[in-house]
């Protein structure tokens, strides 16, 4: 399942990734936008099996959408 919402708030953040941790099947959701970016990076952690990225932070698709090199290795995302 795929679920992408764009952040309001910063604690938009926390219902997505509560949302990941309940789930009982392999979920990838997160937020858009810049208030939204922790949760793309985080959400790993709830049990998401994967994020999206971009090629390159300038390559990005959508808004808040962080570059395969960023997530690697600024934020060690396997």
């Amino acid at each position: 399942v795929k679920l992408a919402v764009m952040a309001r708030t910063p604690s938009d953040n926390f219902r997505v990734l509560k949302l990941v941790a309940a789930s009982t099947v392999p979920t990838t959701a997160f937020c858009m936008g810049d208030l939204g970016q922790a949760s793309r990076i985080l959400i790993a952690r709830y049990g998401a099996p994967f994020t999206y990225a971009a090629e390159s932070d300038e390559a990005a698709v959508a808004p808040g959408q962080l570059g395969f090199d960023t997530l690697r290795d600024l934020y060690r995302y396997e």
